[in-house]
């Protein structure tokens, strides 16, 4: 379910900025909390998504959703999606206490070049302390990256695949929350800065090809890489995703 559309950040491969104008609408707490009674008690589920793009941005707002399930009483296991800046542990421990087992951080990149170039507006750093105070916290973590930026070379590919494996070694054992890592070829999506910058310099030339779309199959090549060589590097990465989840 969604609680809040839009967001107020402006990453250049991200079609937000555009569709929202970089503003971050929210439902009341109270309807927010009305509909996860209603789904509880007509669906019985297993586990809700809240699919906002920034569902923790505004740390108030979340510890009061977070406490109205509390005090109602809705058991419920529940994940959503924040970006890799810290979490306070205050908040982090509110959000276990109220279901969340999961939380998906947009890292992108291991590298800081590549990521001050997509405009993420976080530092490698950034990213693994907010990993290691979820997982401190008690909550799973899926880190999402995205390989194959234009500004991309062998040593940042290298560094995203290492940064990787460097978070999902925090988890010691299988009895702790898990760290895990998911990966996707870069999608030059229309509307954005990279789409945008592409077009200007004649890069799209998969521009009508769109059932290639797919998250997994490179549609851009970075600067001094062939083809064959991204494609190399987008099965290593997806290799140690699924290594990390087995």
């Amino acid at each position: 379910m969604i609680t809040g559309r839009g967001c107020p950040h402006a990453c250049t491969f991200c079609t937000n900025q555009n569709m929202w104008r970089r503003r971050y609408r929210v439902r009341s707490i109270d309807n927010v909390v009305k509909e996860i009674i209603e789904i509880c008690d007509k669906y019985k589920p297993d586990m809700i998504h809240f699919i906002d793009d920034t569902f923790i941005f505004d740390h108030e707002r979340v510890v009061s959703i977070c406490d109205e399930l509390i005090e109602k009483h809705i058991h419920v296991i529940w994940s959503c999606s924040s970006r890799g800046k810290p979490i306070p542990s205050c908040v982090l421990k509110k959000l276990r206490e109220a279901g969340c087992r999961g939380i998906i951080i947009g890292a992108e990149s291991g590298s800081n070049r590549v990521l001050k170039n997509i405009k993420k507006g976080v530092t490698k750093q950034n990213i693994e302390e907010t990993v290691k105070g979820i997982h401190r916290g008690g909550i799973g973590v899926v880190c999402s990256f995205i390989i194959g930026f234009p500004c991309d070379t062998e040593r940042s590919l290298n560094e995203t695949i290492q940064f990787a494996k460097q978070l999902a070694s925090l988890q010691i054992s299988k009895n702790e929350p898990p760290v895990l890592s998911q990966f996707g070829a870069v999608m030059p999506l229309p509307g954005t800065e990279l789409f945008d910058n592409l077009l200007k310099r004649d890069k799209l030339f998969l521009m009508e090809n769109w059932d290639r779309y797919d998250f997994s199959t490179p549609i851009i090549t970075p600067k001094n890489l062939s083809k064959r060589e991204m494609q190399n590097y987008m099965c290593k990465a997806l290799k140690v995703g699924i290594r990390i989840l087995i």
